[in-house]
C-alpha cells in the first residue's frame, strides 16, 4: 500500500515559497518608489494571508500614496479589523478618513463628507481634529449638528432622554430645571 503526503503539507510548502517571492517582489517595489509595482505586490501576497493586519496596512499606505483614498480607506479599515488591539492601525484609518472627508468637503460633497467624519468620531469619539473638522465642515455648508454628533457611541433611543444642566450657584438652576421636567413629563 503506498503512502501519500497529505494534501495540505504540500500546498502549504507552495505557499510559503510564492509568500517569500511576493515579499521579495514588494520589497523591491518599495525601495525603487514604485508604487503601483508594491501594491500588485503586496494584493499577491495578500492572497497568501488574507487576513494579515500588517499586509492590510500595507496596501493601505500605497494606495494613500497613490492617492486613492477610497481603496485606502478599506484596507485601513480591514487592517484595523484583522488586529483591533493596534492602535496604529486604527489611527491609519481614522487618518484617511478625514483627509478624504477634507476632500470632500472641498469637492462640495457634504453628505459624503459627513458620512466619513461621523464614522471616523465612531471609532474614537474623542478624536478633538475629526470632531473639529466635522464642527467646521456643518457650520460651513449651515447645516445643523445632529444629537449624535456630540454623543456618537448612544444608541438611538438614548438620545434626547438626559439633559445636563450647569449653572452657578443660586441662579435659578432648581427652577429651570423643575420647568424642564414639568414641560417635558
Amino acid at each position: 500500500m503506498a503512502t501519500t503526503m497529505p494534501r495540505g503539507a504540500s500546498e502549504a510548502t507552495d505557499i510559503a515559497g510564492k509568500a517569500s517571492a511576493f515579499q521579495t517582489s514588494a520589497k523591491q517595489a518599495v525601495e525603487s518608489d514604485n508604487i503601483p509595482a508594491a501594491i500588485s505586490s503586496f494584493e499577491q501576497l495578500r492572497a497568501t494571508a488574507p487576513n494579515n493586519a500588517d499586509i492590510l496596512s500595507n496596501i493601505g499606505k500605497f494606495y494613500y500614496m497613490s492617492g486613492n483614498l477610497d481603496a485606502a480607506i478599506k484596507f485601513f479599515s480591514d487592517s484595523a479589523v484583522a488586529a483591533p488591539e493596534n492602535e496604529a492601525f486604527k489611527a491609519n484609518h481614522i487618518a484617511v478618513l478625514g483627509m478624504s472627508a477634507g476632500q470632500n468637503v472641498a469637492e462640495g460633497n457634504c453628505p459624503e463628507a459627513f458620512a466619513l467624519l461621523r464614522t471616523a468620531l465612531a471609532y474614537d469619539p474623542g478624536n478633538p481634529g475629526c470632531r473639529v473638522d466635522l464642527a467646521n465642515a456643518l457650520e460651513f455648508f449651515g447645516i445643523q449638528a445632529e444629537l449624535g454628533d456630540y454623543i456618537p457611541n448612544a444608541a438611538p433611543e438614548q438620545l434626547g432622554t438626559h439633559l445636563l444642566i450647569t449653572c452657578m450657584p443660586k441662579s435659578g438652576s432648581t427652577f429651570l430645571k423643575k420647568t424642564l421636567c414639568k414641560l417635558t413629563g
